[in-house]
């Protein structure tokens, strides 16, 4: 009874872990590695779609099954954090099964930032994305009332619905519908800039590549899954974009010229350093977490400016040298720190999402400009490949280094 108890204390820490944004490997490693520390001889965890079942064998030989369903996913990096922590204290030494449990419900009740405090950070991170894209003073304002439109938005579809494809589609549209109208009438000067600001707080930059890593570690259904879902999230959004640029019937007067970053790489970090660390209070992350995202938000930036500059323009190998920073740095700091890398790499890879290219080659599908929609849509697809390779580049190579850890012991 009592290991029938500590196991379902345990899945209830796996589940609130990856409803919280977790990478279903980290957690199946991390549940395996706390079944060996408590004597549990033969154990087989695994994360199968929407559940999460182990079977473990006690000490006297008896074989346990137990099977946890997983609700709808997202990021709490709070939460997140705190769920990291208990695992920890559970690898440490015995924990009463109900002591862990009241500890992992009280973590997952616990309300989270207020949301003023969540308005406050999109309105700050829009703004500063608004800057970074070279915005004046009449789209920062404009930005500044959609980022509260969009989190009201997001509020109120997510929790009718639980659908990020429809609450995307829905906040794309409004922001979409509302910037190229004042566009028209001359009170937004660069709208491709506004509703770019607006849609880094949509769009996943973790969801595909999370995807990928589970691939890599041969979870193919939850790979399979975050991928989709991803790829969901952002149809949503051009959904959206194309609908509200049909109801604005002289969309074709729109400007096609990519419009670019603020000149300065200085304040191109500054600006992209204050906009993806007030992002980390969108996803409910506290003081210390904000700070170290922000170092790292800067050291991937400086690390896509230095390549660009040796290689010359933003190329495909800026962006993967960018992105395995990120990955290098998010993993020093978990061992540092011990808060899971994902809390990190949620926030770090933010300035590399390839926001302006989606906008813009949406536009020149509409407008059949076919040499905008092909060079905005390829260039959307290597970022992301990039992304996901610097990634995967970053796993192999301290996978390859733990093995030879281990091997060494």
């Amino acid at each position: 009874m009592q290991s029938e108890e500590l196991l379902s204390a345990v899945l209830d820490l796996g589940k609130a872990m990856i409803v919280n944004g977790a990478e279903v490997w980290k957690v199946e490693e991390i549940l395996n590695e706390i079944c060996d520390s408590y004597s549990l001889s033969e154990h087989d965890i695994l994360v199968l779609g929407k559940s999460l079942q182990a079977t473990v064998q006690t000490g006297d030989g008896q074989l346990i099954t137990q099977i946890k369903r997983i609700g709808g996913t997202g990021y709490d990096d709070d939460k997140l954090e705190k769920l990291f922590k208990v695992a920890h204290r559970l690898l440490e030494g015995p924990v009463d099964s109900k002591v862990l449990k009241e500890q992992i419900r009280e973590i997952t009740e616990s309300p989270g930032n207020p949301f003023w405090m969540t308005l406050l950070g999109c309105i700050i991170s829009t703004c500063s994305f608004m800057l970074f894209f070279n915005g004046d003073i009449r789209d920062i304002i404009v930005t500044a009332v959609l980022a509260a439109a969009v989190q009201k938005i997001l509020r109120h579809v997510m929790k009718d619905l639980n659908n990020a494809m429809a609450a995307n589609a829905f906040a794309a549209f409004d922001v979409g519908l509302f910037v190229l109208l004042l566009a028209q009438l001359g009170a937004v000067r660069r709208p491709g800039s506004v509703i770019t600001a607006e849609i880094m707080l949509l769009l996943s930059g973790l969801g595909i590549t999370n995807g990928f890593r589970n691939l890599l570690h041969n979870d193919v259904l939850s790979g399979m899954t975050d991928t989709i879902n991803a790829f969901l999230g952002t149809m949503g959004i051009v959904i959206g974009i194309t609908l509200a640029m049909f109801v604005v019937f002289d969309y074709t007067r729109l400007d096609v010229h990519m419009q670019g970053l603020t000149a300065s790489p200085v304040l191109q970090i500054l600006f992209c350093t204050i906009a993806c660390s007030s992002c980390a209070v969108i996803f409910g992350a506290k003081k210390k977490v904000i700070l170290y995202s922000a170092a790292g938000t800067a050291a991937t930036w400086c690390v896509f400016l230095l390549v660009s500059k040796v290689i010359g323009g933003g190329s495909v190998l800026a962006v993967l040298a960018g992105a395995a920073a990120a990955a290098l740095y998010s993993r020093a700091i978990e061992k540092l720190t011990y808060i899971p890398e994902t809390v990190f790499l949620t926030i770090c890879i933010l300035p590399l999402v390839p926001g302006l290219q989606l906008y813009y080659g949406v536009l020149g599908a509409l407008i059949s400009d076919k040499a905008l929609f092909l060079s905005q849509f390829r260039d959307l697809i290597l970022t992301c490949f990039s992304i996901c390779i610097g990634f995967i580049l970053v796993d192999i190579l301290c996978i390859n280094l733990k093995k030879k850890s281990r091997r060494t012991k």
